[in-house]
Protein backbone atom coordinates (compact mmCIF):
# COMPACT_ATOMS: atom_id res chain seq x y z
CA UNK A 1 0.00 0.00 0.00
CA UNK A 2 1.48 3.13 -0.80
CA UNK A 3 1.14 6.38 1.12
CA UNK A 4 0.98 9.71 -0.37
CA UNK A 5 3.67 12.51 0.93
CA UNK A 6 0.66 14.75 1.98
CA UNK A 7 -0.50 12.22 4.17
CA UNK A 8 3.16 11.28 5.48
CA UNK A 9 3.68 15.04 6.46
CA UNK A 10 0.34 15.21 8.19
CA UNK A 11 0.84 12.13 9.90
CA UNK A 12 4.22 13.54 10.90
CA UNK A 13 3.10 17.13 11.98
CA UNK A 14 0.51 15.09 14.33
CA UNK A 15 3.26 12.80 15.50
CA UNK A 16 5.13 16.26 16.37
CA UNK A 17 2.21 17.73 18.12
CA UNK A 18 2.03 14.14 20.17
CA UNK A 19 5.68 14.60 20.81
CA UNK A 20 4.71 18.12 22.52
CA UNK A 21 1.55 16.76 24.55
CA UNK A 22 3.15 13.93 26.05
CA UNK A 23 6.25 16.43 26.87
CA UNK A 24 3.39 18.40 28.28
CA UNK A 25 1.93 15.32 30.28
CA UNK A 26 5.70 14.97 31.21
CA UNK A 27 6.25 18.27 32.96
CA UNK A 28 2.87 17.90 35.06
CA UNK A 29 4.21 14.70 36.09
CA UNK A 30 7.29 16.08 37.66
CA UNK A 31 5.48 19.20 39.04
CA UNK A 32 3.30 17.21 41.15
CA UNK A 33 6.65 15.22 42.39
CA UNK A 34 8.12 18.70 42.97
CA UNK A 35 5.25 20.29 45.07
CA UNK A 36 4.11 17.22 47.09
CA UNK A 37 8.02 16.70 47.76
CA UNK A 38 7.40 12.51 46.75
CA UNK A 39 9.23 9.90 48.45
CA UNK A 40 11.36 7.83 45.54
CA UNK A 41 9.35 4.52 45.59
CA UNK A 42 6.17 7.35 44.59
CA UNK A 43 8.17 9.20 42.12
CA UNK A 44 8.98 5.82 40.49
CA UNK A 45 5.43 4.70 40.73
CA UNK A 46 4.80 8.08 39.26
CA UNK A 47 7.04 7.06 36.17
CA UNK A 48 5.65 3.91 35.40
CA UNK A 49 2.22 5.54 35.25
CA UNK A 50 3.38 8.19 33.38
CA UNK A 51 5.02 5.45 31.08
CA UNK A 52 1.85 2.72 30.53
CA UNK A 53 -0.05 6.24 29.69
CA UNK A 54 2.09 7.70 27.38
CA UNK A 55 2.38 4.01 25.62
CA UNK A 56 -1.11 3.87 25.46
CA UNK A 57 -1.50 7.19 23.79
CA UNK A 58 1.27 6.67 21.61
CA UNK A 59 -0.61 3.38 20.39
CA UNK A 60 -3.66 4.52 19.72
CA UNK A 61 -2.87 7.96 18.36
CA UNK A 62 -0.40 5.39 15.66
CA UNK A 63 -3.42 3.74 15.24
CA UNK A 64 -5.57 6.45 14.27
CA UNK A 65 -3.73 8.23 12.28
CA UNK A 66 -2.26 5.35 10.57
CA UNK A 67 -4.12 2.63 10.88
CA UNK A 68 -1.82 1.42 13.26
CA UNK A 69 1.22 0.90 10.95
CA UNK A 70 4.10 2.06 12.79
CA UNK A 71 6.84 4.15 10.45
CA UNK A 72 9.93 5.48 11.50
CA UNK A 73 9.16 9.29 10.42
CA UNK A 74 6.13 8.67 13.22
CA UNK A 75 8.49 8.02 16.16
CA UNK A 76 11.66 10.69 14.65
CA UNK A 77 8.09 13.32 15.32
CA UNK A 78 7.20 12.11 18.32
CA UNK A 79 10.83 12.76 19.50
CA UNK A 80 11.15 15.96 18.25
CA UNK A 81 8.37 17.44 19.33
CA UNK A 82 9.19 16.24 22.55
CA UNK A 83 12.24 17.59 22.73
CA UNK A 84 11.30 20.82 21.08
CA UNK A 85 9.00 21.55 23.73
CA UNK A 86 11.56 20.50 26.49
CA UNK A 87 14.15 23.02 25.20
CA UNK A 88 11.57 26.08 24.46
CA UNK A 89 8.62 25.72 27.19
CA UNK A 90 9.33 23.27 29.46
CA UNK A 91 10.76 25.53 31.97
CA UNK A 92 8.17 27.98 32.15
CA UNK A 93 5.14 25.28 31.79
CA UNK A 94 6.94 23.86 34.66
CA UNK A 95 7.57 26.47 36.83
CA UNK A 96 3.64 27.54 36.44
CA UNK A 97 2.40 23.88 37.44
CA UNK A 98 4.72 23.76 40.71
CA UNK A 99 2.75 27.72 41.25
CA UNK A 100 -0.08 26.62 40.80
CA UNK A 101 0.31 22.95 42.54
CA UNK A 102 1.50 24.97 45.46
CA UNK A 103 -1.36 27.33 45.39
CA UNK A 104 -3.96 24.67 45.53
CA UNK A 105 -2.19 22.97 47.71
CA UNK A 106 -2.27 25.38 50.17
CA UNK A 107 -5.72 26.54 49.65
CA UNK A 108 -6.65 22.55 50.69
CA UNK A 109 -4.59 23.15 53.72
CA UNK A 110 -6.65 26.30 54.38
CA UNK A 111 -9.68 25.08 53.70
CA UNK A 112 -9.02 21.61 56.57
CA UNK A 113 -7.97 23.75 59.12
CA UNK A 114 -10.67 26.19 58.59
CA UNK A 115 -13.11 23.28 59.35
CA UNK A 116 -11.20 21.75 62.35
CA UNK A 117 -10.97 24.91 63.89
CA UNK A 118 -14.57 26.31 63.52
CA UNK A 119 -16.36 22.54 63.13
CA UNK A 120 -15.56 20.80 66.06
CA UNK A 121 -16.17 17.78 64.46
CA UNK A 122 -15.98 14.55 67.15
CA UNK A 123 -13.03 12.35 66.85
CA UNK A 124 -13.91 8.73 65.92
CA UNK A 125 -11.91 6.37 67.89
CA UNK A 126 -11.89 2.75 66.43
CA UNK A 127 -12.05 -0.18 68.90
CA UNK A 128 -8.63 -1.77 67.36
CA UNK A 129 -5.78 -0.29 65.57
CA UNK A 130 -4.54 -1.13 61.83
CA UNK A 131 -3.35 -4.90 61.17
CA UNK A 132 -5.17 -6.19 64.74
CA UNK A 133 -8.77 -6.29 62.32
CA UNK A 134 -8.36 -9.53 61.29
CA UNK A 135 -6.58 -11.17 64.60
CA UNK A 136 -9.25 -9.66 67.12
CA UNK A 137 -12.75 -10.60 64.77
CA UNK A 138 -10.77 -14.49 64.46
CA UNK A 139 -10.12 -14.53 67.72
CA UNK A 140 -14.20 -13.39 68.27
CA UNK A 141 -15.36 -15.72 65.91
CA UNK A 142 -13.01 -18.63 67.33
CA UNK A 143 -14.93 -17.89 71.01
CA UNK A 144 -18.48 -17.48 69.44
CA UNK A 145 -17.54 -21.32 67.49
CA UNK A 146 -15.81 -22.65 71.29
CA UNK A 147 -19.29 -20.96 73.15
CA UNK A 148 -21.37 -23.20 70.74
CA UNK A 149 -20.25 -26.19 71.25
Amino acid sequence: MEISLINQASTFLVSVILGVFLSFLFDLFRALNASFKLSKKKIFINDIIYFVVSAVITFMCILIINLGEVRIYIIIGEILGFIVYRITLSRFIFNMFVILMNFLRNIGLRVSLFIKKNFHLPKIKLPFKGKNVFTKLKRKNVLKNDSNV
